[in-house]
């Protein structure tokens, strides 16, 4: 892969997280749920960082992405990505953002394991890295909402 091709995926990958902020903050926008109305503004926040990110490492034509490593519950597994209504309470909103960043995270390792290049595999797993940030910290939520009576 050559520096064009990579710039152009980085490029997919900025679209990518302004497509997902403008998800998140249609949802916050169509929810009737304070705490999902909440959560769906904070989400869009968060891939507002990603996209200023990624923007960055073209602008300063940075050779890696550094995130280090986070948990995985794996309960992403167990879940079914709700449909998105306007209804939507806010356990399912955390459903649908779990699938939603593990898709994105399956994505970039996909990509990764793709490459030959150890300078571009690093990369794309990063990226892989930095969504799976997102859903661990979804899935920490999601624990902790359906397991208040712990509490």
């Amino acid at each position: 892969m050559n520096r064009e091709q990579l710039i152009s995926i980085i490029d997919d990958a900025v679209n990518r997280e302004d497509d997902s902020y403008t998800f998140y903050k249609d949802a916050a926008e169509k929810a009737e749920d304070p705490q999902t109305k909440s959560l769906f503004e904070r989400l869009s926040k968060e891939e507002l960082k990603h996209k200023d990110y990624l923007q960055k490492f073209l602008e300063t034509k940075a050779e890696t992405i550094k995130i280090d490593d986070s948990e995985d519950y794996n309960l992403s597994q167990d879940i079914d990505r709700p449909r998105m209504t306007t209804e939507m309470n806010f356990t399912d909103a955390i459903k649908l953002a779990i699938k939603r960043e593990e898709e994105a995270m399956q994505l970039y390792a996909d990509i990764a394991n793709s490459c030959l290049d150890k300078a571009e595999k690093d990369i794309f797993a990063g990226l892989s890295k930095m969504e799976k940030m997102h859903k661990t910290e979804l899935e920490e939520i999601f624990l902790n909402v359906g397991f208040n009576e712990v509490w």
